[in-house]
């Protein structure tokens, strides 16, 4: 999944949410590619760090980490 889109109101973005959060309680899982840190947080138990196309740091989405993200 890639950013949420300009094009969409907030609430289109609220509603992809929920959608989001109930896929990921039910166990599903997916990738997001995202450059705002907020979305990323409240999703992802991990986050990958990337640089010239190539993962240069994967960290878990921990209370902990978050200081270094």
């Amino acid at each position: 999944m890639d950013s949420f889109s300009p094009e969409l109101s907030l609430e289109e973005c609220a509603g992809l949410m929920k959608i989001m959060e109930r896929l990921k309680n039910e166990g599903v899982s997916f990738v997001m590619t995202c450059f705002r840190d907020g979305p990323i947080r409240f999703f992802c138990d991990r986050i990958a760090f990337m640089m010239d196309s190539r993962v240069v740091n994967c960290v878990a989405n921990t209370e902990e980490n978050r200081a270094c993200v």
